[in-house]
């Protein structure tokens, strides 16, 4: 995955999380509370939507960086075992 993509999909993410929090618990708070319920909502919805997409952002950072570690650690295994190049004498 190149850089650009990576950021459209974060970026999308911390947007839809946020706007689906926001909308979800503002419903409930009007539900509730009725407008003050609803302004409260709105802004505990942002704030957790928020910081949720930003924990989904940094999980696909994670998976993004370390995501091809084990396949490039066993090709070299693979390579020094096939190749007779070991760190163990014969």
């Amino acid at each position: 995955m190149n850089w650009l993509a990576f950021f459209k999909l974060l970026f999308r993410n911390v947007i839809v999380g946020t706007v689906l929090a926001a909308g979800g618990l503002g419903t409930l708070g009007y539900f509730l509370a009725g407008r003050v319920g609803f302004e409260n909502g709105l802004l505990w919805g942002a704030l957790l939507g928020g910081t949720g997409g930003l924990m989904s952002a940094l999980g696909m950072t994670m998976l993004l960086y370390w995501g091809g570690y084990s396949t490039r650690f066993g090709k070299e295994q693979f390579r020094q075992e096939s190749e007779g190049e070991t760190r163990w004498p014969k």
